[in-house]
């Protein structure tokens, strides 16, 4: 759950509608300390810092090598991918003004023009070939995955790519709506190389542009006065992001005025939080689902009914109930409900301790096997890995917790 404080003036409004922009592109709810009374409430004006709380640092300023759920965050400001989600889902423009699909293994874009980087280039197909030819060879990046249906990148003309894939892949688009997506100023690749992590001054094509990061402190980005699209904002000055791993006192930080934005509320703090007249609450449903990943690349879960075994152990209603406080429900799959591809005729797996011996028995460790789990340092991660380990040691199973 994301909070915002807003200022004490009349573009407050702006700051608020930012957030909800934000949060509705992001799939997380939003709260803000009641910004409703302010003079010109409706009507968007420029001016003012949003000063946002998250509960980590960001990790590189690099999509290309991004891992992180809080540098996409910060990356939507500053970079832009060639096409976006709407609040259905649906596919709109991005920095690609429009696409086809001649047929199943090619994908020919046609590219926004005017646009120009923070540094002052062009953004134009030979941008947009380095993009991708970068994350497809590039060592670092950890977008190889994502581009692996992409086989060569043909420059049609000035402003038009053509994407020859491997194979047809019907999950491309929605795949460069995010990271892979994003188009980063080949100059400030090549002039800055691995700097461009922590400095990403003129890399993006995006509405705000970097300022500086200082590490453990804040990260700040300005508004981009050159950005391409006229019709509506940016309003804001600038955007300075602060981590604050506790969450009593990023909630505190907020409710005393210190951040005017916050990127989640714990479970434990949501009642008392919807209770605060202060604060606005902007619950969007989520896209996220939360989930551990089992390494079957090696033992023991190289072994599928040792994995199932896990799965049977584990009692999903009562860690939605005991750890988030039931905001959410049991998962039965990485497809939220709020998804359209969301299958309710799925059920979630069920604690059943006869069918976990039985598989048990199956993968060969009728006794029970010990592996570790590694996780967050953060008081919700480290208390549903608790009750995780709990289940399964009920069931036979040890578990060891890494943070």
């Amino acid at each position: 759950m994301a909070t915002m404080r807003p200022a004490r003036d009349a573009r407050t409004v702006s700051r608020r509608d930012f957030l909800l922009m934000c949060a509705v592109a992001s799939g997380v709810p939003a709260m803000s300390l009641d910004p409703r009374h302010a003079a010109g409430a409706d009507v968007p004006r420029k001016g003012g810092t949003l000063r946002v709380g998250f509960y980590i640092e960001a990790a590189t300023m690099d999509p290309h090598f991004s891992g992180s759920k809080i540098d996409r965050q910060v990356y939507h400001n500053i970079y832009e991918p060639l096409v976006t989600l709407d609040v259905k889902l649906g596919i709109k423009p991005g920095l690609a003004e429009a696409w086809q699909q001649p047929d199943a293994r090619t994908l020919i874009f046609k590219l926004r023009r005017g646009v120009k980087f923070h540094d002052g280039t062009d953004f134009n197909a030979e941008a947009a070939r380095f993009n991708f030819n970068r994350m497809k060879t590039e060592p670092k990046s950890v977008r190889k995955g994502e581009v692996a249906s992409i086989d060569t990148v043909d420059v049609v003309d000035a402003y038009t790519i053509k994407l020859n894939l491997k194979r047809p892949d019907a999950a491309l688009l929605a795949t460069l709506t995010d990271r892979a997506g994003m188009m980063v100023s080949p100059k400030a690749v090549q002039e800055r190389g691995s700097e461009l992590e922590r400095n990403a001054r003129g890399a993006g094509t995006g509405p705000f542009e970097f300022v500086e990061w200082v590490k453990d402190a804040h990260l700040l980005i300005k508004r981009n006065e050159s950005y391409w699209n006229k019709q509506g904002g940016p309003y804001l000055d600038r955007i300075r992001y602060r981590p604050i791993p506790d969450d009593t006192v990023k909630l505190q930080s907020l409710q005393t005025g210190e951040i005017d934005v916050m990127d989640y509320v714990q479970p434990r703090d949501v009642a008392a939080v919807r209770a605060d007249r202060s604060v606005v609450v902007i619950d969007v449903p989520s896209l996220a689902d939360f989930a551990y990943q089992l390494n079957h690349t090696r033992p023991p879960f190289a072994t599928r009914a040792l994995r199932q075994a896990v799965a049977y152990a584990l009692d999903l209603d009562q860690i939605v109930k005991g750890v988030w406080l039931n905001v959410g429900v049991p998962a039965n799959g990485p497809i939220p409900p709020t998804s359209w591809a969301y299958d309710k005729t799925i059920p979630p797996i069920k604690r059943d301790l006869a069918k976990v011996k039985a598989k048990l028995a199956e993968g060969g460790q009728a006794n029970g096997f010990t592996f570790t789990m590694t996780t967050n340092n953060i008081p919700i991660n480290v208390q549903e890995a608790e009750v995780i380990q709990a289940q399964l040691r009920e069931a036979g199973i040890t578990m060891k917790i890494k943070l």
